[in-house]
């Protein structure tokens, strides 16, 4: 989804901000309970991190990366844009939670108060990536196989990523992919 076709920017370069990913990595027993694992998760991170820092180099795109702590403003608009980032799931993807006054375009927004709260970052737009994955445990595979025989179906895991790009001139969400 997105809002706008070319990016704007405060002079000749486009400056985007790339802030920590939030990477979280499961193992699902075998009754379904979630573990998160903190070495995959440290590893997924590390992955992710080198990746965005690669295809930006590749791409010529003037990036600065936030991956150390942000102060407690920005860490709200974090927890904001994960929130509107469900909402915006929900609407895209399930039909029950459409929201009526919304159509197809991208019209969301964290509200014009960001350039403040970013005010020291030097950028024109915000990157704010996610991930969770699920994978089984041994018990796990055992008992779905089990089922499978017994039942004929299994219960399967989830795997999620979301990117927003957010424009820190105004709040406005130019930018939101999702992937399950």
């Amino acid at each position: 989804r997105q809002a706008i076709d070319k990016l704007s920017r405060s002079d000749e370069t486009i400056k985007i901000a790339v802030v920590k990913p939030s990477v979280d990595m499961y193992e699902v027993d075998a009754v379904g309970n979630p573990s998160l694992k903190a070495e995959w998760t440290r590893a997924a991170l590390k992955n992710v991190e080198d990746s965005v820092i690669e295809i930006f180099k590749k791409k010529k795109i003037d990036a600065k990366f936030y991956f150390t702590d942000l102060n407690e403003d920005q860490k709200q608009y974090l927890k904001l844009q994960d929130a509107v980032s469900g909402v915006i799931i929900g609407h895209v993807v399930v039909p029950e939670r459409k929201l009526p006054s919304k159509d197809k375009k991208l019209d969301w927004t964290l509200g014009p108060e960001i350039k403040n709260a970013f005010s020291n970052i030097d950028a024109d737009y915000l990157l704010i990536l996610g991930i969770k994955d699920h994978f089984s445990s041994a018990g796990r595979i055992l008992a779905q196989t089990i089922r499978l025989l017994l039942i004929g179906s299994v219960s399967i895991l989830q795997q999620q990523g979301w990117v927003t790009l957010v424009d820190l001139n105004n709040g406005d969400i130019v930018w939101f992919d999702f992937v399950q």
